[in-house]
């Protein structure tokens, strides 16, 4: 029976607090800690190391946790489950008073990583579950990806109104406990919306008896799930090394001073108003071609803008939005490949792991997003790119062009020979589907 709009809706309302919680994390909590809770650049950069290291490696255990106690706890269970202590850890987070202390920080990142995993995993692989056929398994990732975005992008709204329309000297305090409390504010929120409304987890007959270290073998054992999640990283990699680069393209070489917020804000909305028109395409074409379509969108809008000349506004947002564009359906479309993969996995094995298939997609993105950074200042470091003297002299301007250029063209062409010959296409979905 295919999915309401509403049911699908209602599932995918959480992923609006759970994702507007990350951009703080990213952009806004490091340095707040950092200055004012007084805890130093150098500490904080190696807790926030050490947390992200903590949750690429916990999340495929997260997802094997799912598969041995999927018989007591549906994947709707998890969502649950892992709301608390994420508020808690919110709370503390956001809301802490200084002076800092690094054992809390690290303590309370280590339970919002760990919380968010299992909110996340549990989101996706109930999201998949859910889905009925391969187009739907589209629909339902990109109904999941259109809130992740709102909650994104309503998060970055958030400390531009308080920039504009609030004169303070605790600005940077105020920014963060205001993202803190809407971010508190929507969980219960969407949480209350998800479990009257959304369709109820599929049960599961019993849990798996395979052991964890047999599950990882037997997944990356499989041809379909190894491309899969190699793209998937080149796809995080495009996004991180973009966002990591952006400060220093806009603001220094193309001398847009404080537009840089603004063109990362259109590049996301864009993001949002993408996803609809990817979905459409992928019922006409094949989903993993209509994700190299994307990716390679991507890489000539920012082919395009690695061109522009300095102080073209216009031009500059122009570009982002094109580049903005197809960038959710990149992230959307691997999750809605990966329902497939677990379907040719059951068909082999007899046993469906969701949660453990799309905790990999978890990491693999996540890892993207932060490599995206180390490639970045680690080709800049290299090429002798100092952003105080390159405000002065543009003649290092050519590192940032051809990383803007080039990093996406590269990794979308790695991504082109992984997915475009994809071998779990529409035409084999339905065979399995006919011997299951």
């Amino acid at each position: 029976m295919a999915l309401s709009k509403k049911a699908m809706a209602a599932l995918s309302v959480p992923g609006i607090p759970m994702y507007a919680l990350m951009m703080p994390l990213v952009i806004f909590i490091p340095p707040y800690y950092a200055e004012h809770m007084g805890l130093g650049m150098a500490a904080v950069g190696t807790i926030f190391t050490l947390g992200r290291l903590f949750d690429v490696i916990s999340d495929p255990f997260a997802g094997a946790l799912m598969e041995k106690t999927r018989v007591y706890i549906p994947k709707q269970g998890w969502i649950m489950l892992g709301a608390l202590p994420l508020s808690l850890a919110v709370w503390k987070i956001f809301f802490a008073s200084p002076p800092g202390d690094t054992t809390i920080l690290m303590m309370w990142l280590l339970v919002l990583y760990a919380a968010w995993t299992l909110m996340s995993v549990g989101l996706f692989s109930w999201g998949s579950e859910a889905a009925g056929d391969y187009h739907e398994r589209s629909v339902m990732m990109g109904v999941i990806q259109i809130a992740n975005l709102s909650g994104t992008v309503l998060v970055l709204v958030i400390p531009a109104v308080i920039e504009l329309f609030v004169d303070t000297e605790n600005i940077q305090l105020l920014r963060i406990r205001a993202m803190g409390a809407a971010i508190l504010l929507l969980l219960p929120i969407a949480l209350t919306i998800n479990w009257f409304y959304a369709p109820r987890a599929k049960g599961t007959v019993s849990p798996t008896k395979e052991p964890v270290w047999a599950a990882f073998k037997g997944a990356l054992a499989n041809v379909s799930f190894r491309r899969l999640i190699a793209a998937d990283l080149f796809v995080g990699l495009i996004s991180g090394t973009q966002t990591a680069i952006i400060v220093f393209f806009v603001e220094i070489v193309l001398r847009l001073d404080g537009h840089a917020a603004l063109l990362q804000l259109l590049a996301l909305t864009a993001s949002l108003l993408g996803v609809p028109v990817f979905i459409h395409l992928s019922a006409k074409l094949e989903k993993h071609k209509t994700l190299c379509i994307a990716v390679c969108l991507t890489a000539c809008a920012a082919i395009l803008a690695s061109q522009m000349a300095v102080e073209s506004l216009f031009l500059a947002v122009f570009c982002y939005i094109l580049f903005g564009f197809p960038m959710g359906a990149a992230q959307m479309l691997p999750r809605a490949i990966m329902a497939d993969v677990v379907d040719e996995a059951r068909l082999k094995s007899g046993d469906s792991q969701t949660a453990l298939y799309f905790s990999f997609l978890t990491t693999t993105f996540k890892l993207g997003l932060g490599l995206g950074v180390g490639v970045t200042y680690f080709l800049a470091g290299l090429a002798e790119f100092d952003p105080a003297t390159a405000r002065l002299d543009d003649s290092a301007h050519w590192v940032i062009r051809a990383m803007v250029g080039g990093l996406p063209l590269m990794f979308a062409a790695i991504i082109l020979t992984l997915m475009w010959h994809y071998p779990l296409n529409r035409r084999r979905y339905e065979e399995m589907r006919d011997c299951s």
